[in-house]
């Protein structure tokens, strides 16, 4: 058996919780975050065949079931268990929303990006998160050992856990103390895991990093002294991407508009069909990385897929069904295209 041991950080506040709701060290997330970094380094070799995909998980991961449930292959542990103790969050620079009573009142970054965990009495925190330090121990049969290295390699790039990580909130940083080399990203060195944005949007589940003509779409915002500063660009920036679109009324909508293809449910814009209940997770995330010389910069990147047709398209009337699909060929180009103007794309 292989043995891997890293020493694990995060760049920003992680709120890990579990069963009463509280910030707390655990594997089960860990193995999911495994699990989902993993999907995208296998997705390739398989053809993007979700169903052989499954087949190569189940080998490395278990499978639960009544009938030929197998044992995971894949042993993982941290050496302490311990809770959330971020009392407090640093005082930052406000944004302005133009959406919030007119742009005329500023909100702070870290509510925009963490609300729920992020209370929005005083921005304060309703969950106390975890922003130290704890070693993860992965062990596994030898024939996984390259899949694990680049996953391993991946989550450092991109990987986040916990309540609001697609919004940055709980950056993971990777210090290896088993002599794997987790090296800085490249575009170059990231080919192997994309995918082209069309292809990307064939399919119902993130399995690549999408790519265009020029190149993988990951953005790097400017370096800053702080983690907090960073959460102020990546707000911005969502901000932008999404108040670019403007809805033509309010309330319920009985056609799909551009920004329904965003993310899904929005404040006092419902779609015809979906209701308040339904849900669509923004594809474009954020993470925040930390340099050697402890100064901070933010990842934006696009995970493309299609919106799953179960549970969500097959809500929707059959023309918006047929508009909704339309519609996600043209709005995430203009989305990258916001993004190419106003942050930095990789290289």
């Amino acid at each position: 058996m292989k043995e891997i041991e890293l020493e694990i950080a995060f760049a920003t506040p992680s709120f890990l919780g579990n069963a009463t709701q509280q910030s707390q060290w655990r594997t089960p997330p860990f193995k999911a975050l495994l699990r989902h970094w993993w999907r995208v380094v296998k997705a390739k070799d398989v053809g993007y065949d979700y169903k052989k995909l499954l087949e190569e998980e189940n080998k490395l991961f278990g499978k639960a079931a009544e009938e030929n449930a197998t044992k995971s292959a894949l042993r993982i542990r941290l050496n302490k268990w311990t809770m959330g103790k971020l009392t407090a969050l640093p005082s930052s620079a406000k944004v302005r929303h133009p959406e919030v009573k007119s742009g005329t009142m500023p909100i702070d970054p870290a509510l925009y990006l963490g609300y729920g965990p992020v209370s929005t009495k005083g921005c304060k925190l309703a969950i106390e998160p975890i922003i130290d330090t704890a070693k993860f121990w992965i062990g596994f049969p030898d024939q996984f050992q390259d899949e694990i290295q680049k996953t391993i390699q991946l989550i450092s790039w991109f990987g986040t856990i916990g309540s609001r990580s697609r919004n940055s909130w709980g950056s993971v940083l990777v210090n290896d103390l088993s002599g794997i080399a987790v090296k800085s990203i490249t575009a170059n060195g990231l080919e192997k895991f994309c995918r082209s944005f069309e292809d990307c949007l064939k399919l119902q589940w993130p399995h690549a990093i999408g790519k265009d003509q020029k190149a993988p779409l990951v953005w790097l915002t400017e370096t800053r002294n702080s983690w907090s500063e960073v959460i102020k660009d990546l707000a911005e920036a969502k901000i932008k991407f999404r108040t670019e679109f403007i809805f033509n009324g309010g309330g319920f909508h009985p056609e799909t508009q551009n920004r329904h293809i965003i993310s899904y449910p929005i404040t006092k814009h419902s779609l015809n069909g979906l209701g308040n209940q339904s849900r669509l997770a923004n594809q474009i995330r954020f993470k925040v990385q930390k340099m050697e010389d402890n100064r901070y910069f933010g990842l934006i990147f696009h995970l493309p897929c299609a919106a799953p047709e179960d549970q969500f398209i097959e809500k929707l009337t059959p023309q918006n069904k047929q508009k909704f699909r339309e519609f996600e060929k043209a709005v995430w180009p203009r989305i990258h295209k916001m993004l190419n103007d106003n942050a930095t794309r990789l290289k």
